[in-house]
């Protein structure tokens, strides 16, 4: 009585919504295998995907367990039946449920062009296949599931999108970093399910197998090493190293640091930075740049020793008349200048004190290198060509001169501008006003002359010469000693 309410019950479904099972489109199987089993759908339940009503021309299809589909219908939106056919025990091959098996649904989404596994509810009858059995589904709801991509504290990019949805069971392939996310002071590690890499990890290209939830995948992050820069003083007497408290990336641009903080050495002169103590790394200025490797860099303060280059000129046999002081540094290549006199009475540069290599010599514009010391740089100049080969005014440029050898006056008459010769009166006298020697009206050309005393003028300590020429006078007093 019972299995014959229950087939009527059936009848009357399939009478109210006919056609179950003929139009089936995407899911096949065999039917007709001679044993079978009914589950109803009724219309109430609303079967749905991701909470919305599947819609009709979608299809639910039965399976076992290893996914042989056994039965289905195409929904239209009224109280429907799927047959589930048993195994032919008449066939070599399984083409159906055994009994004992266990049933399991999938739905074709039509619009998503994928079978998506459900999860059923019953209100009478069950999972287990029963031959002429018959169950009612009180719930039928398929799932998809989505992956989300997090950058995880990124500072730049934008994180992939994918915009699929997956049924449990499907393949999922792993994006990689294609919107360039970066994080500074990190570099990009693939992606994990949780935030801090506890979880699984993937790197892009990878492959995993979707469960039954929604998937995020968390970038991960590699802090990069950074390097730092510090300066030593290297012998300094006094200031401060200047202070770099950044932390540089393998290839990040270094800004060499200046002698901000005013290092000083005595005797030395600062001269940059080297990567070596003894300056045998590489050297830098401040303001230069280098990149950075992949090790810490320590630059030392390069001093040079100073020295006092002193520049004195001398003129004949005269005593040395200092020009000028200067303090250079060891090793540098120095430009010296001769003192202005007449160019034409230069003769050479020489070292009078201390140890250089002078370069130049005969040159007014000479070059000297100090390694060792202080040193004196001495000009010499040829008193006659300075006075003789230059043109000059009456009476400044003439010039007396005692010459102890010969006991005399030398008298130096220079070339006068607009004269080849001046006619010349010398007197010397003693400072009673004797006349010692004397040389009248004697037109002389430029050149040197000489004013004998006679011995009987030996005794004599100061004279003083007059020199007449062209209008003009010159007395001064002069030393007669021998």
């Amino acid at each position: 009585m019972n299995n014959f309410l229950k087939h009527c019950t059936l009848l009357t479904l399939f009478l109210l919504a006919p056609a179950f099972g003929l139009f089936a489109q995407h899911f096949s199987y065999t039917s007709n295998t001679g044993n079978n089993m009914t589950v109803m759908v009724q219309a109430s339940i609303s079967p749905t995907v991701d909470g919305v009503a599947i819609e009709n021309g979608d299809e639910i299809g039965a399976f076992t367990a290893a996914r042989l589909c056994v039965g289905s219908i195409v929904w239209s939106g009224s109280n429907a039946a799927i047959t589930i056919w048993g195994d032919n025990d008449q066939t070599a091959t399984i083409d159906g449920m055994v009994a004992g098996d266990t049933l399991k649904y999938r739905v074709w989404d039509a619009s998503l062009a994928m079978e998506i596994p459900a999860a059923v509810t019953y209100t009478s009858g069950g999972t287990i296949y029963s031959v002429d059995g018959m169950a009612i589904l009180s719930s039928l709801a398929a799932s998809t599931y989505s992956v989300t991509y997090n950058g995880n504290g990124s500072t730049d990019g934008t994180t992939p999108n994918d915009a699929n949805k997956y049924p449990q069971g499907a393949t999922v392939t792993v994006l990689g970093n294609t919107g360039s996310l970066v994080k500074t002071g990190s570099t990009f590690a693939g992606w994990n399910t949780a935030v801090n890499g506890s979880g699984t990890s993937y790197a892009g290209s990878e492959t995993f197998v979707m469960g039954t939830a929604n998937v995020t995948l968390y970038a991960q992050w590699t802090v990069n090493p950074t390097y730092t820069v510090t300066y030593k003083g290297n012998g300094n007497t006094g200031g401060s190293v200047p202070a770099d408290t950044n932390s540089y990336e393998k290839g990040a641009t270094v800004s060499v640091s200046g002698n901000t903080g005013s290092l000083v050495k005595t005797g030395s002169t600062f001269a940059g930075w080297n990567t070596a103590a003894n300056g045998s790394g590489t050297s830098y200025a401040g303001s230069e740049t280098f990149v950075m490797g992949t090790a810490n860099v320590t630059l030392y303060a390069q001093w040079k020793n100073t020295y006092t280059l002193s520049i004195v000129y001398v003129i004949g046999s005269g005593l040395p008349v200092k020009d000028r002081d200067s303090v250079v540094n060891h090793g540098d290549t120095i430009r010296v200048t001769a003192p202005t006199r007449s160019s034409s009475g230069f003769i050479k540069w020489k070292i009078t004190t201390g140890s250089a290599v002078l370069l130049d010599s005969t040159s007014l514009s000479a070059k000297v290198v100090l390694t060792s010391g202080d040193v004196t740089l001495t000009a010499v100049y040829d008193p006659a060509t300075e006075i003789l080969n230059q043109a000059h005014s009456l009476p400044s440029a003439f010039d007396f001169s005692f010459n102890t050898a010969s006991f005399s006056i030398q008298i130096a008459v220079p070339r006068v501008t607009g004269y080849s010769s001046v006619t010349v009166c010398v007197r010397l006298y003693d400072l009673s006003g004797r006349i010692l020697c004397e040389r009248i009206n004697t037109e002389l050309s430029a050149g040197y002359y000489n004013l004998k005393l006679s011995s009987g003028n030996n005794g004599i300590m100061w004279g003083i010469c007059r020199m007449d020429a062209a209008g003009f006078s010159k007395t001064e007093k002069v030393l007669l000693k021998r």
